[in-house]
């Protein structure tokens, strides 16, 4: 008995979807590229890298050093390796720390 084997080839009028392979073009900002139309920023947050992306070069650089600060402060963290409980009780730590009395009403 003979066994046939399909193969799937598309019809010559049909293009194929191009992936999107946009490279990052650097600029005079260290950690923030030009991708396409937009930018993306990069900045390390407990020794991993994470990226960002912003409309424009002035709102990359902003976002940019925003997550470092951020980063610093240690409000940005790592969240691959947490349980829920840990993140759950370090939110409420932050969020109490942060919150006015006048605004919250003394959550405790």
């Amino acid at each position: 008995m003979r066994h046939l084997r399909l193969v799937s080839t598309p019809p010559k009028e049909i293009e194929m979807a191009k992936t999107a392979t946009t490279k990052l073009v650097r600029t005079d900002t260290p950690g923030v590229y030009k991708r396409g139309k937009k930018y993306t920023y990069v900045y390390c947050v407990e020794g991993r890298q994470k990226r960002g992306t912003a409309a424009t070069l002035s709102a990359a650089r902003k976002a940019k050093r925003q997550a470092e600060a951020d980063a610093d402060r240690g409000l940005i963290f790592a969240t691959e390796d947490i349980k829920f409980g840990d993140y759950a009780r370090n939110w409420i730590d932050t969020y109490r720390r942060r919150c006015n009395e006048r605004l919250c009403g003394g959550v405790e």
